[in-house]
């Protein structure tokens, strides 16, 4: 125990001097990120990756940029456990004047995947901004084909479909993904067939046994709501190994508006939230019906409407509603694919409604 709280200040005092560069599994590099017009953080997500309980503690840095046209602050930075100590730049910021956010986690809690977060608040921005330092610790090192179980050819990742979190029109949203070589000779993996939208950095020469970072940009488009799928093909000397997906959930924007503005936005009203079955036999179809009401100042647009099931017909999208109006949604279910049993169908709806950008309601009911 002495020795390893040794070796946590050593670490402590030589690396919060400075951002790492990190390689194999660790790097500290990924697309930055501006909130609002007034800070522009290098990143908000750490990936440390797969570390080792006997490693010790590990430390990484958040770079913030004043891109205002004021003095910024960092007032404070709240660390989520005790387990993480961060330290910040005090001084004001002039426009354009960087500092830097560096932390240090003990990695002394065991062998666990870990997801800690820091509370930024800065003086000219009401809400915190969370950033993220996540990783996998392990006991012991286990072979690089079970770290990273799905195999493309010689390319191994930790899973083919990855979830990109939420993502608001107007901004980007990035991270980074890690791959590994599991081949006896060094690849250079590259990316074709690259959904429009998505933007992914080059692996470059990665050794046998090696693993590389792969930094991922999603850009928000009017023309994709909701939830999106984004993908490319891994080719390595030419041939398709795989291919990777990004799920990205993409919402309206209303960080511009201020409290005046999104009191007289739309409000969706519906006349129930749950249309409920009695029930019904295997391979039936019926009608679900529902009765939607904009009950705001402004009108009520509906971006997209989608179903987790298959078994809903999604119709058509309605006008934009004028407030006081009302339209009516109409959903064909056809049971022939649900087993018997009780089932909760969910239906969202993302809008242009300040405070209900997304809304869910629900077809629920048995079938027999």
């Amino acid at each position: 125990m002495k020795t390893t709280r040794l070796r946590y200040y050593f670490f402590l005092h030589l690396l919060f001097a400075l951002c790492l560069t990190l390689s194999g599994t660790e790097r500290a590099c990924a697309q930055p990120k501006d909130f609002g017009s007034v800070a522009r953080l290098d990143k908000t997500v750490h990936d440390f990756g797969d570390i080792f309980v006997g490693d010790g503690p590990v430390s990484c840095c958040f770079t913030l940029t004043n891109i205002s046209a004021g003095e910024l602050t960092i007032d404070s930075v709240v660390s989520s456990c005790g387990c993480t100590s961060v330290k910040w730049t005090r001084q004001t910021l002039a426009p354009g004047q960087s500092g830097t956010i560096e932390a240090a986690y003990t990695n002394d809690e065991g062998a666990y995947p870990f997801d800690k977060t820091l509370s930024v608040y800065l003086s000219a921005i009401k809400r915190p901004i969370i950033l993220h330092l996540k990783g996998v610790s392990r006991s012991k090192k286990k072979p690089l084909g079970e770290i990273f179980p799905v195999h493309m050819g010689p390319v191994g990742v930790k899973k083919a479909r990855f979830d990109a979190g939420t993502l608001l029109q107007g901004e980007s949203r990035s991270g980074e993904i890690q791959i590994a070589n599991l081949g006896k000779s060094a690849i250079k993996p590259v990316f074709s067939n690259v959904s429009e939208g998505l933007a992914l950095s080059s692996a470059g020469s990665v050794p046998a046994g090696g693993t590389a970072r792969i930094n991922y940009t999603i850009r928000s488009d009017k023309s994709r709501w909701g939830s999106n799928v984004y993908g490319a093909d891994i080719e390595v000397s030419g041939k398709t190994a795989g291919r990777i997906e990004f799920e990205a959930v993409t919402k309206d924007n209303f960080s511009s508006w201020d409290q005046s503005r999104k009191s007289r936005g739309a409000v969706p009203l519906f006349d129930s939230g749950t249309y409920s079955f009695n029930p019904v036999k295997a391979g039936s179809r019926f009608t679900a019906r529902f009765v939607l009401s904009n009950t705001g100042k402004e009108k009520l647009v509906i971006h997209k409407i989608e179903s987790d099931s298959d078994a809903l017909t999604i119709p058509d999208l309605p006008p934009a509603l004028a407030p006081g109006a009302k339209c009516r949604l109409d959903f064909t279910v056809d049971t022939s694919s649900l087993v018997p049993g009780e089932h909760t169908l969910t239906v969202t709806l993302y809008t242009n409604a300040p405070h209900r950008p997304v809304v869910k309601i629900f077809v629920a009911g048995f079938v027999k």
